[in-house]
């Protein structure tokens, strides 16, 4: 059963991949909500951003995801994953929105909703505080 949803996930057939079965309003921009509503069940599958071997090493399943993200390089030079307060400079939001630099718009097949993008674009602008 899990490898079935895994493999739905991955190929973007399953809503229950993007999240988008949970309700969005009133979600507060905080980073625990962010990891609890976007990357554990859109992010963090063992063969995308969770596991012993993440995707580009950005692992959206840890503990200290904040350590993961905030003014940490990316794997694209000069890019980092989350710049506070600069939302355009922040490589995670360009990701979710678009895609960048030979980068597909993640989560693959299953855009997030524009509330859940927006959450993320306001705790960046908010700057990224750790909760």
């Amino acid at each position: 059963m899990i490898r079935a949803r895994l493999l739905l996930c991955s190929l973007g057939l399953s809503s229950a991949c993007s999240g988008q079965d949970t309700a969005d309003a009133g979600l507060m921009p905080q980073l625990s909500v962010i990891q609890a509503e976007i990357f554990s069940p859109s992010c963090s599958a063992t063969v995308c951003h969770g596991g012993d071997g993440p995707a580009r090493g950005l692992k959206l399943d840890a503990d200290d995801v904040y350590g993961e993200l905030v003014d940490v390089e990316s794997s694209l030079v000069g890019k980092h994953y989350v710049v506070a307060g600069d939302v355009d400079a922040s490589l995670l939001y360009t990701v979710l929105t678009e895609g960048a630099e030979g980068i597909r718009q993640m989560p693959p097949g299953a855009p997030l909703s524009d509330e859940k993008l927006d959450l993320v674009r306001t705790w960046i602008e908010d700057g990224a505080n750790n909760d």
